[in-house]
């Protein structure tokens, strides 16, 4: 059985607007839009006011251990036109961001790396997102997902 995946309100409610548009576009967008549907279609949805253990959400900073090679890895999960690889700021629609988000700390995830097949990663630690602070653009990460 797989571990729960857990999403608050308001970023499934970002997100599916995302995935929605994405959808539509077609393309490699429109798969894009599918595997998020899919996290989406998996996930605990909470109220903002409830908080389980620290788990990888849309502007939190997800620490990671690649578990063949033992590489660490940290990334910021951020909305596909606020990502900078620079600043290790992925797109939620990364392989890695798709398979963290909702996980906990202590998750197993699993992910396709187009190479040579299934890598697994241990989320070793998670920190929030600060709502008052995160995103950084709120009011521009909204529009996006109402209008991509």
């Amino acid at each position: 059985m797989s571990e729960p995946r857990y999403l608050q309100q308001h970023d499934a409610a970002v997100l599916s607007r995302l995935a929605a548009a994405w959808l539509r576009a077609g393309g490699e967008r429109a798969r894009a839009g599918t595997r998020l549907a899919e996290v989406l279609a998996s996930a605990i949805l909470l109220p903002e006011s409830v908080r389980p253990a620290p788990y990888a959400a849309l502007y939190s900073h997800v620490s990671c251990r690649h578990l063949c090679s033992g590489e660490r890895e940290g990334v910021f999960i951020a909305c596909p036109q606020d990502a900078n690889l620079a600043l290790a700021r992925v797109s939620l629609l990364s392989p890695l961001a798709l398979a963290v988000l909702g996980r906990a700390s202590g998750s197993v995830v699993g992910l396709e790396d187009g190479g040579d097949g299934a890598c697994r990663f241990e989320i070793l630690h998670v920190t929030p997102p600060v709502r008052a602070d995160w995103p950084p653009h709120r009011s521009r990460s909204a529009q996006y997902a109402y209008s991509a």
